[in-house]
């Protein structure tokens, strides 16, 4: 294996940065729907933000959990908001200016001091984008593990677009076995990325995908810069995989992924021809058969 490739399997380097029919009528209440016009509806801010996914009805296929909606997360919501995908996005933090920077993420430039969730909701609106978001204006941390499982259990698939360790883990140990889940991230200088996909039961979990058993083998790299096309290119395979994820099992989308290689590596800086530049590789993770994630919910420790 590369060295670029088993440096980011021993954690160094890591950083994670966001069909057409006509959908069917929203099963998410009205109050909570939003087409740029969140802040005027009539649920308060608080109310909004301390949502319990309890309190709505399964919304089944074509919803994406958004946990970070960040640069790679907010293009990876752009890209499925065009697919008519529901999403409901989860983030904490606040749009600064340097987020906007060059393109880095898909924020209007107006979005500046909003939450991120309502920021997204604000550009995809501004981008003639009629999609049905919800908003969560909290940090990953902030919420129990019963509400993310919750969350994920009326999504089609969850995006993991965020750089914090121990969330991540948690992450994948709460949710490998309840539906697939995405983690898209790039190496040291943006030099590389990958998307990772775990599908119950079919693939090693993200911990097994990284060749890692705790949080301090992950190593983060906050604010690196990123070329913006690198950074596209990325949200876009990220999507690619969901939609292929989600997929009806026998479809010809559904047979593009091979469960036992769901490590998608995409080299982004030219390194002797064109055609190694924009190569794409895919990975066969070794699953720990000690994992307490994914060796306990298959019946083969590997996909050989």
């Amino acid at each position: 294996m590369a060295d670029n490739v088993r440096r980011f399997r021993t954690g160094d380097g890591f950083y994670i940065p966001a069909p057409q029919s006509q959908p069917a009528p929203s099963p998410i209440p009205p109050a909570l729907r939003v087409n740029g016009r969140v802040e005027r509806s009539s649920v308060r801010r608080h109310e909004l933000e301390r949502v319990s996914a309890s309190r709505w009805p399964p919304v089944g296929h074509r919803t994406v959990l958004v946990i970070g909606g960040g640069s790679v997360g907010s293009h990876v919501a752009y890209g499925l908001a065009q697919l008519n995908y529901r999403l409901v996005v989860m983030d904490g933090e606040l749009v600064e200016p340097s987020n906007i920077e060059g393109g880095r993420s898909a924020f209007l430039p107006e979005t500046i001091g909003m939450h991120k969730p309502t920021a997204l909701a604000h550009t995809l609106r501004r981008l003639g984008l009629e999609v049905e978001i919800v908003t969560l204006c909290r940090k990953t941390q902030d919420f129990t593990d019963q509400e993310i499982r919750a969350l994920a259990a009326q999504s089609s698939a969850v995006l993991a677009s965020f750089d914090e360790p121990e969330q991540l883990l948690r992450i994948n140990r709460l949710l490998y076995s309840l539906c697939p889940v995405v983690y898209p991230f790039f190496h040291q200088g943006a030099r590389s990325g990958t998307v990772v996909g775990t599908a119950p039961g079919r693939s090693p979990c993200f911990a097994c995908s990284m060749g890692i058993r705790a949080p301090d083998q992950l190593r983060t790299l906050h604010a690196e810069p990123g070329f913006p096309p690198d950074i596209r290119r990325l949200a876009d395979m990220a999507v690619r995989v969901i939609s292929w994820l989600c997929a009806e099992q026998g479809s010809e989308a559904a047979e593009l992924l091979d469960p036992s290689r769901n490590i998608i590596f995409l080299e982004n800086r030219p390194s002797g021809s064109a055609q190694r530049a924009l190569a794409v590789r895919l990975l066969e993770a070794d699953r720990n058969p000690e994992c307490d994630v994914c060796s306990v919910n298959s019946s083969s420790a590997k996909g050989r």
